[in-house]
């Protein structure tokens, strides 16, 4: 939240989330965290323990913890 233009609301009823400029990056709820990284980064984040891709975002190159 201390970052420049950083807001916070609820989405689909119950998960908080993160944005710039209405732009999601960070989607909470269901006992997970997911957020939204640059492909290349993606092969590499879900090689580590406890990071997956994202059920419905996963095109978008979203990842969950």
């Amino acid at each position: 939240m201390s970052f420049p233009g950083v807001t916070e609301g609820i989405k689909w009823e119950e998960h908080i989330c993160f944005m710039v400029a209405e732009k999601l990056f960070v989607i909470t709820g269901d006992d997970r965290v997911s957020f939204k990284a640059s492909p290349d980064e993606v092969e590499e984040l879900i090689e580590r323990d406890g990071i997956v891709p994202n059920s419905h975002l996963a095109r978008g190159n979203w990842v969950s913890v």
